[in-house]
């Protein structure tokens, strides 16, 4: 209590919607991780420690990416190195296009859930597939490798806009970074006063 006292209001309200807005966006997470069977081969410490360290590489609010994945762990057949590379392909996207990152994502989950009708779909997006690349997708999808599938898909879209997410201009990245840095504060300053004010409560 003592230490919520020292904080303004105004700050200790927004430490604490920040707080809250993180723990739900985990809470979201794990609950979708847990719905799939962990068929993502990802838990929710991992991936929460993925988005922090995207935050840092690409000015992204880690709340955001936290929201994707959600959406990317509910994806048929996405696993492993293909789950982490489509969380970025979203990234990327949304920066070059324009956007928002999350819609991306839905997009981009709904293609990899069906690489084949992907190779029309991602047109949309800028996203041409040569005609030995349709045949090698159509192939994995005929014997059900759909990782393999997914990969070639995953491959035009890093041919094509790998990177963007990263490369964000420098002074849109540091303003990004501290914004997201002071999000961050906020969240540990809203966890702290409420694990407090929690703990005078029970007392």
């Amino acid at each position: 209590i003592l230490y919520v006292a020292k904080i303004p209001y105004k700050i200790a309200a927004a430490a604490i919607t920040a707080a809250n807005t993180q723990t739900q966006a985990e809470m979201k997470l794990g609950k979708a991780i847990e719905a799939t069977g962990g068929a993502a081969k990802k838990t929710t410490e991992e991936l929460t420690k993925n988005a922090k360290a995207l935050e840092k590489l690409t000015g992204t609010a880690d709340t955001t990416i936290l929201a994707i994945q959600s959406i990317l762990v509910a994806s048929k057949g996405l696993s492993g190195t293909n789950f982490d590379r489509a969380t970025e392909s979203a990234l990327d996207l949304a920066k070059v296009l324009g956007g928002d990152a999350v819609n991306k994502a839905e997009k981009l989950a709904k293609a990899l859930q069906e690489p084949v009708k992907a190779l029309e779909m991602l047109r949309d997006e800028g996203v041409s597939f040569t005609e030995d690349q349709q045949n090698v997708v159509k192939y994995f999808v005929k014997v059900n490798d759909l990782a393999s599938a997914q990969s070639i898909i995953l491959d035009a879209l890093e041919d094509k806009y790998g990177g963007a997410a990263r490369s964000v201009g420098l002074l849109a990245e540091k303003l990004a970074d501290a914004g997201n840095r002071l999000d961050t504060l906020l969240e540990d300053m809203g966890g702290a006063a409420l694990e407090n004010t929690e703990a005078f409560t029970d007392a």
